[in-house]
């Protein structure tokens, strides 16, 4: 500001009269001139708006004002973030490759070309993923194997671009989920055993055994006795496969006994997804009276 006054009453003293709650801004009330006493922020406000008073020294001043509008241009000053940085996705195995597991999704601070990113990922386990370095989506690529391996860890970097350095990085977890695409096989399609008439009721008779080579829930194999030789006077037990006995043996009546064991998954009998074998049991004389 000028004064053509002298002496004291050409003094000036500037003042910051409102706009600067904050005391962003320190203003020279000897030389006007406007400096930072803070840094600003972009983010939290792109402009700010002064009001600046210049009082002349005089017995009685004489006081301006002026506007002051000061523009905050942004630097990268933020980081890409991932809220939350750990995931855990679930992908059935044997999907196509090119299945969607999961969109990764960084948020930036800054704004405008200082505010975008690109996904990569950083290290992995597993050459079965790909991501999308514009959409963070990350896709499946190959055969995946439940019984090969269930779980694949992932490290997501997302960053400026072309700035690099300014990152941060998330966990996925990727669990698979399996198919029950095995069904249940006996290790053997004949068994003997021999158990004498006399045998209480809970005796073990043998064991028969089944695998299925599906892993987790889909790889439990249960086993039943089934249609008419549930009544031959033997049960079996369901998880274990062991036959043992459950009622009265006479050798005069029936010296050999065939039982029709069946082997499956849990639920309901559907189709071809079981296997069966025939165990045959020998009553041996107890020396009755």
């Amino acid at each position: 500001a000028r004064d053509k006054d002298k002496e004291m009453n050409g003094l000036i003293t500037y003042n910051i009269t409102s706009g600067n709650d904050k005391g962003l801004f320190a203003l020279n009330s000897k030389t006007g001139v406007l400096t930072l006493a803070q840094p600003l922020d972009f983010e939290e406000k792109q402009q700010h708006e002064l009001r600046v008073s210049a009082t002349d020294g005089g017995w009685i001043s004489k006081t301006s004002h002026v506007s002051v509008t000061v523009h905050v241009t942004d630097v990268n000053d933020n980081s890409p973030v991932f809220d939350p940085d750990e995931f855990f996705p679930v992908v059935q195995e044997n999907v196509p490759s090119g299945t969607t597991v999961l969109k990764m999704n960084a948020t930036d601070h800054d704004s405008g070309a200082n505010a975008v990113m690109a996904y990569v990922i950083q290290s992995s386990d597993s050459d079965l993923f790909v991501i999308d370095p514009n959409t963070g989506t990350i896709t499946t690529q190959g055969f995946l194997d439940y019984e090969a391996k269930q779980v694949y860890h992932l490290t997501v970097k997302a960053f400026n671009v072309p700035d690099e350095e300014r990152c941060s990085f998330a966990n996925v977890n990727i669990q698979l989920k399996g198919a029950n695409e095995y069904v249940p096989r006996f290790v053997s399609k004949q068994y003997y055993f021999e158990i004498s008439e006399a045998a209480p009721k809970g005796t073990v008779v043998g064991e028969v055994f089944a695998s299925d080579r599906d892993q987790g829930d889909d790889g439990v194999v249960y086993y039943l006795i089934f249609g008419k030789s549930r009544k031959k006077g033997f049960s079996i037990n369901k998880k274990t496969g062991q036959i043992y006995v459950t009622g009265a043996l006479d050798r005069e009546k029936e010296e050999k006994i065939s039982l029709k064991v069946l082997a499956k998954n849990a639920g309901s009998i559907h189709g071809a997804d079981i296997d069966e074998v025939f165990v045959n049991i020998t009553i041996l004389d107890a020396n009755d009276p």
